[in-house]
């Protein structure tokens, strides 16, 4: 008996240990960025800027700014939780034949940015950076916010903190810490430091929003965009039949359809 109690009190004190890493690792388990040096030089067929945005003393997040002939206003693209821009430039046709720009900002530590992410306040305030900054060039009616994937919690907190003209989610989940709960219930809800609740944010949302995501994503399964539908009747939801989670982009129902957003 007295072993058991023993071997109890030591499973107890690594489960608690465990849940101190895990609190202060949670940067590691969520964001695989792919590092650029500064001094490689993006290339591209289409006209392009490359940027940097000042976000925090010594801290800036680089951006690729395609420009359209005859721009009707720009898409402020988010991407996923790993890679870098430099792998969705080669998408900026969809929105250049369309008539207009679009801008792909990586976050911190990915790619040429500056620094690494810390905490999910910081996260968010970074986009509404990258959207102040296209305001200095772009009237809020003509951006349009859109994001995959991770990037999904700081386009919607985004979009409901400001005015843009519409909101295109691929992707996303009702909230990351219901995702994660359900992945692994052991852990405790006050251990996840990115709860990232879209839903919350986006119950009583009145701007266009529209919402694809595959029907055999097995990351982030479809059943949270159908919750954000359920939530909010204004959302636009797209199922996307055999399609996966990283290749919406290339599916012609989503193309076809970014095809009929940006043409209004």
């Amino acid at each position: 008996m007295e072993v058991l109690k023993n071997l109890f009190k030591i499973g107890v004190v690594l489960y608690l240990l465990s849940l101190v890493i895990l609190y202060f690792i949670q940067e590691k388990l969520i964001f695989h960025p792919t590092t650029i040096p500064k001094s490689q030089a993006f290339q591209s067929p289409y006209n392009f800027e490359e940027v940097n945005i000042n976000v925090a003393e010594g801290i800036d997040l680089n951006a690729l700014h395609f420009k359209a002939e005859n721009s009707k206003g720009v898409v402020l693209f988010f991407h996923g939780n790993g890679g870098a821009i430099r792998n969705w430039a080669k998408g900026a046709y969809l929105y250049l034949e369309n008539n207009y720009d679009v801008f792909y900002v990586d976050y911190r530590g990915y790619g040429k940015s500056d620094g690494k992410i810390i905490s999910e306040a910081q996260f968010v305030e970074d986009g509404q950076k990258a959207y102040d900054y296209l305001k200095e060039s772009y009237k809020e009616s003509s951006i349009i916010i859109q994001a995959i994937s991770i990037g999904t919690g700081v386009a919607t907190q985004l979009a409901v903190n400001n005015k843009p003209k519409h909101l295109i989610l691929m992707a996303p989940y009702f909230s990351l810490k219901s995702l994660v709960m359900k992945m692994v219930k052991i852990v405790p809800p006050f251990i996840l430091r990115y709860k990232l609740e879209s839903g919350t944010y986006l119950k009583n949302a009145k701007f266009p929003i529209t919402i694809f995501h595959g029907e055999q994503d097995q990351l982030i399964p479809v059943s949270h965009a159908q919750q954000l539908k359920s939530i909010n009747a204004n959302i636009d939801l797209h199922v996307l039949k055999g399609v996966g989670h990283n290749t919406i982009p290339s599916n012609q129902t989503y193309q076809k359809e970014m095809t009929i957003i940006l043409g209004k």
